[in-house]
C-alpha cells in the first residue's frame, strides 16, 4: 500500500449506514490489509452504532479513533463526541484547539454523555437488537414493494432506488403525510432516504402509505 499522509475511515457511513462499497474496514475476515502504522502516517477512524458485525479495532502510534454518543445512545442533536489516541501530546493539542475555537461543549451535553457512559453494556446490546429488528422490518417491506436497496449494517437509514424520486418525495409529504428526503443530497442520486428511527407500528404504516403512492405513480407509467 502506498504511504499517504492521512486516511479517514467512517464506519458505518454517516449517511447510508453501510460498511463497504468504498469504505475501507479493518475487521475480522479481512486480513489482507497491512497493519495501519505500516500503511499510513495518519489514520482517523469514526465509528458509531454498528449492529451487523464486529467493528474494527486498530492500534498504532498514528491511529486516532473518534466516536460519538449520537446513535448508540440516541443523542443525535446533543453533538457530543470524543477522540482516543495513544499520543498524549496530540490529545492535548486537540483540547487546546477546541478550547480556543468553540470554548467548551455545552454543560447539559457533557452531563448526558457522562451518564451515558455509566449505563450497563446490556442496555446497548438491547438497543442494537431493536435497531436490527427495525432495519429488517423496513428493508423487507421496501423489497416487497419491488424496490432495490442495500441492507444497512449500522446507523438507521435506507436508500431505495425509486421511480421519479422528486415527484415521489413531494407526493408523499403532500398527499400521504410521509416525510422522506432525496438521496442525491447524500451522494446517492435516483434514490430516497428514509430513517427508521421510529416505532415498528409507525414503520409499517409508513410502508403502507409509500406503497399506495408508488402504486399511483406506476399506474400512470
Amino acid at each position: 500500500m502506498t504511504v499517504s499522509t492521512a486516511l479517514n475511515l467512517d464506519s458505518p457511513s454517516m449517511f447510508i449506514g453501510k460498511q463497504g462499497d468504498g469504505i475501507i474496514s479493518f475487521g475480522s475476515g479481512q486480513p489482507d490489509l497491512p497493519p495501519p502504522k505500516e500503511a499510513v502516517e495518519g489514520l482517523n477512524i469514526r465509528q458509531d452504532l454498528i449492529y451487523e458485525r464486529q467493528n474494527y479495532i486498530i492500534k498504532g502510534s498514528h491511529v486516532i479513533t473518534v466516536n460519538s454518543f449520537s446513535k448508540t445512545y440516541a443523542m443525535c442533536e446533543v453533538r457530543v463526541g470524543y477522540p482516543w489516541s495513544p499520543d498524549q501530546n496530540f490529545v492535548n493539542s486537540m483540547i487546546e484547539i477546541k478550547t480556543h475555537t468553540s470554548m467548551n461543549t455545552n454543560l447539559v451535553g457533557q452531563d448526558m454523555a457522562l451518564r451515558a457512559m455509566s449505563v450497563p453494556r446490556s442496555y446497548i446490546e438491547d438497543q442494537l437488537k431493536i435497531w436490527h429488528r427495525r432495519r429488517d422490518l423496513i428493508y423487507n417491506g421496501l423489497v416487497d414493494l419491488g424496490l432495490d436497496l442495500w441492507k444497512p449494517e449500522g446507523a438507521f437509514y435506507v436508500l431505495p432506488l425509486v421511480p421519479h424520486p422528486r415527484e415521489l418525495v413531494m407526493r408523499l409529504v403532500l398527499e400521504h403525510k410521509v416525510i422522506v428526503y432525496l438521496s442525491e443530497w447524500f451522494g446517492a442520486p435516483d434514490r430516497i432516504r428514509l430513517s427508521y428511527a421510529l416505532e415498528e407500528s409507525e414503520i409499517l404504516e409508513g410502508l403502507n402509505r409509500i406503497g399506495l403512492c408508488l402504486k399511483e405513480i406506476r399506474s400512470r407509467s
